[in-house]
């Protein structure tokens, strides 16, 4: 079961992040961004947090979390589960994705959307930490939990 969730959350990865470029790099006619019915920054954000969520839960269902080697076990703080390699990630690709809007018609790169962005991918990121954390981990004083004890019953 365990490993049909951390296929399913790659492969919603592997489908939603194309659609976000895709998405930020359609041509804009017309009369721009005013005709959106709410906050242009709003729309980044929850975007960018989506893209944070399932980056941070195939990266925590991937490798630290449920992982038992002794390599996981000795990170701590921001290094554990690759926290600032995945934060990044993020900065990186949030500012490449604003930097080639200046490609597209109608669109062009703004630093508000750029922290919308990055604000977003934040939230997301830390929401689908704590989620894969508590899919597997062992850390808190959880010595086990449902998968780890599924995980044990097969052995």
């Amino acid at each position: 079961m365990k490993r049909f969730g951390n296929r399913l959350v790659i492969l919603f990865l592997a489908v939603y992040w194309p659609l976000v470029f895709v998405g930020t790099h359609l041509p804009v006619r017309g009369g721009g961004a005013g005709e959106l019915p709410v906050n242009d920054k709003l729309i980044h954000a929850a975007i960018f947090f989506g893209l944070g969520f399932l980056l941070a839960l195939a990266v925590g269902r991937g490798t630290a979390v449920g992982s038992r080697s002794e390599a996981s076990a000795g990170r701590k703080g921001l290094f554990d589960g690759g926290w600032v390699l995945l934060l990044a990630i993020g900065v990186g690709y949030a500012a490449i994705d604003e930097w080639s809007q200046r490609f597209v018609v109608g669109r062009y790169p703004d630093v508000r959307d750029f922290v919308a962005d990055v604000g977003g991918f934040v939230l997301g990121s830390g929401v689908g930490r704590a989620i894969a954390s508590r899919l597997g981990s062992p850390r808190g004083g959880h010595s086990h939990d449902s998968v780890d004890a599924l995980d044990e019953g097969r052995n």
